[in-house]
């Protein structure tokens, strides 16, 4: 492998303009990818007031509890990594009643290492927004 190749790799190099950007951490880095991510991720945080009572759902008219609303509410979040909302193991049986109503979704990570993760839908999100302020 060339020395350039093995530059980008340890992160001496931004793996995106080939600039020299400081001593590696032994993994391909990008400052102006790092940016462009925490702009993203600035932008996509949810406005929405935390829930504290149960609210009858205008998509299905059945009520939702307060309890799964939080949940709901936790899946809409931008996450705390690389990846949306919250852990699916955090509150599997809350999930999945959310689930069969249409207001979460399942998001699979691309590294088989971290676990399922559950995304409120659009229609999760119109919920969530007729929450009182």
């Amino acid at each position: 492998m060339g020395e350039i190749a093995e530059m980008m790799l340890n992160g001496d190099l931004d793996e995106e303009t080939g600039e020299y950007i400081g001593p590696g951490q032994g993994f391909p880095r990008s400052p102006a990818r790092a940016a462009r991510h925490s702009a993203s991720r600035r932008t996509t945080a949810v406005e929405i007031p935390y829930p504290t009572a149960a609210m009858t759902s205008q998509t299905d008219g059945k009520v939702v509890a307060a309890k799964a609303l939080r949940w709901l509410w936790l899946a809409a979040q931008p996450g705390s990594g690389a990846y949306p909302g919250v852990q699916w193991d955090a509150a599997p049986g809350v999930f999945q009643r959310l689930q069969r109503r249409g207001l979460v979704t399942t998001f699979e990570p691309h590294n088989d290492a971290h676990k399922t993760r559950a995304v409120a839908t659009s229609a999760g999100m119109s919920l969530l927004r007729q929450v009182p302020a």
